[in-house]
């Protein structure tokens, strides 16, 4: 079991601010297996997205 606390920025444009990645799971799909993460933010938005629009650098990539 990872405890670690895994931390971004919320991915809505109009936010941005710290979220958490609060789980990490993968969908399968015609071209193969997808990594993805749920993120859940200080003002409560919570999103599910593709894991690679997770940053490391505790920036959130857009979505356009």
């Amino acid at each position: 079991m990872n405890t670690r606390l895994e931390l971004t920025r919320c991915p809505d444009p109009d936010c941005g601010t710290l979220a958490e990645v609060a789980d990490r799971f993968t969908l399968g799909s015609t071209s193969g297996a997808l990594a993805m993460a749920q993120t859940r933010c200080l003002d409560r938005h919570t999103f599910v997205l593709p894991a690679e629009r997770l940053r490391r650098d505790g920036e959130a990539a857009g979505y356009g």
